[in-house]
């Protein structure tokens, strides 16, 4: 079992999704015409039962069966059955129709204990039917225990981060989901084949929220996620997030421009194309009516002239050009962001420049040992009774994890185990350290009251949003210089 566990791992991770030839063709192991026979029945039997699985699966169904071919042909039975089987029964009779198709075509013979493998995987992957799902009804479709790990999640997301994703029930239907299957004897996920920092930088915030949900993992499946596992929970919020946005109230827009009709009907038109799920165009008005108009019950003007439209606080104004340029679109989208931003932050909360000048400082550090300041920057907290040692505790084991180092020159780490006070403790190096390939110089350590968790979405948007390179503060070695260098 342990060797086709291992040979189908090295068949599967070759397998070419975006071809109809796979480079497991190049291997001895398999003729070519009995994986295609197998995947051609494969195929058929699964779907006159009504059987769907994901494409991962499916592979890794291919080269079971065509593995535990060649395995018995060659006199290499199992020979215990598995320890706790997961039988689903209209996936063991898909099964069996299947194999017992196989043996007639391949003049072979599938015994009771060498099917038990194939039935717990088509089992496990089977998709369920849920087109009739609905929120009250989630205990007839999954079990106590899940419907109570996802109740429990979505109430942790809104006492921690106080976002509430409870009356989304395409997100609760895929959460349950997503957690059925982690509960699973036989679970696969599909590699995305994209750096980890580069899916970091696309998932700022969605990553701090799935990573909030270990401690969860660790009492209901006996062990936390792996980086792959998070990766899916961090798309299951990213679309929570981007239904939130799309569903809250929309930004009231006027605008405006100097320029003739069909210049004018055609920028709305464009404006409406990309943004209509979040801006609400109230007025399209000439410039000269910039001193008539009640600016009061708007959010933002858009307009074509370079000029003071309205001075009114609360009111922004974005210049474009008639050609809405790239830089137009990165200005809105840009804008757009900021408000999605102020929704998942209470205002209240300081801002980064005030938490730098209250910070605990240490400037030109000599340490070469990455590990050696982050147990620096933590005791600041420790020592003075802000954070219990778990708060270190935390922090290195998410950082064995998913090292918070995935941009150049500034780290920012942080636990969410409740502070006292809210507070940065900061090192700056006199010499950069070498951490997950990237030159570091400045570390920047968070701890936060309960209240104010949703701060770490503030601060890693202002150190990592788009278009801020933090290269820029390679050189910044003082506090002077670092508190100069955000506030400008």
């Amino acid at each position: 079992r342990k060797r086709r566990a291992i040979l189908n791992r090295l068949f599967a991770e070759n397998w070419n999704y975006n071809a109809r030839g796979n480079t497991y063709y190049r291997y001895q192991y398999m003729e070519e015409d009995v994986v295609n026979l197998t995947m051609q029945e494969i195929n058929f039997h699964l779907a006159h039962h009504g059987v769907q699985i994901e494409d991962v699966n499916m592979v890794i169904l291919d080269m079971a069966v065509v593995i535990m071919y060649y395995r018995t042909l060659q006199g290499y039975f199992l020979a215990e059955p598995l320890p706790a089987p997961f039988f689903d029964p209209v996936s063991v009779q898909a099964v069996d129709d299947l194999l017992d198709s196989l043996e007639e075509k391949l003049s072979c013979s599938f015994p009771p204990l060498e099917r038990e493998d194939i039935y717990q995987h088509v089992s496990c992957s089977r998709v369920l039917n849920v087109e009739k799902f609905q929120p009250h009804l989630a205990s007839q479709y999954f079990s106590k225990e899940t419907v109570s790990l996802a109740d429990t999640y979505i109430a942790k997301i809104a006492s921690t981060y106080h976002i509430d994703f409870s009356g989304n029930g395409g997100f609760y239907l895929t959460l349950l989901q997503y957690l059925r299957y982690l509960g699973l004897p036989v679970h696969y996920f599909n590699d995305i084949p994209v750096h980890t920092d580069v899916t970091r930088s696309k998932f700022l915030i969605e990553f701090e929220i799935a990573f909030s949900f270990q401690p969860l993992a660790l009492s209901h499946y006996g062990d936390y996620l792996n980086y792959t596992e998070l990766l899916y929970l961090s798309f299951c919020i990213s679309g929570a997030l981007s239904y939130l946005h799309r569903t809250a109230p929309k930004l009231r827009t006027v605008l405006m421009s100097q320029l003739n009709l069909p210049s004018f009907w055609d920028l709305k038109q464009r404006l409406l194309g990309k943004y209509k799920s979040y801006i609400d165009l109230t007025a399209s008005l000439p410039v000269y009516m910039k001193d008539n108009y009640d600016f009061s019950g708007t959010d933002l003007v858009i307009t074509t002239a370079d000029k003071e439209i309205t001075s009114l606080p609360g009111c922004e104004t974005l210049v474009v050009s008639p050609f809405l340029t790239k830089t137009d679109f990165e200005n809105l989208e840009s804008y757009i962001l900021k408000q999605q931003m102020g929704r998942l932050c209470r205002p209240s909360l300081p801002s980064l420049v005030e938490l730098l000048e209250n910070a605990f400082w240490h400037e030109r550090a000599t340490t070469e040992d990455y590990f050696s300041v982050i147990e620096m920057l933590a005791m600041d907290f420790i020592s003075r009774g802000y954070v219990p040692q778990e708060y270190l505790t935390s922090i290195l084991r998410r950082e064995s994890l998913l090292t918070f180092a995935f941009q150049p020159s500034i780290v920012l780490m942080y636990s969410i185990v409740p502070s006292a006070r809210t507070c940065l403790s900061i090192a700056t190096l006199e010499h950069r350290i070498k951490q997950n390939s990237y030159k570091i110089r400045t570390v920047i350590m968070a701890a936060l009251r309960p209240e104010d968790t949703s701060l770490i979405f503030r601060l890693i948007n202002e150190l990592y949003y788009p278009g801020f390179n933090p290269s820029d503060a390679r050189f910044l070695k003082t506090r002077e210089e670092l508190i100069g260098f955000f506030r400008k």
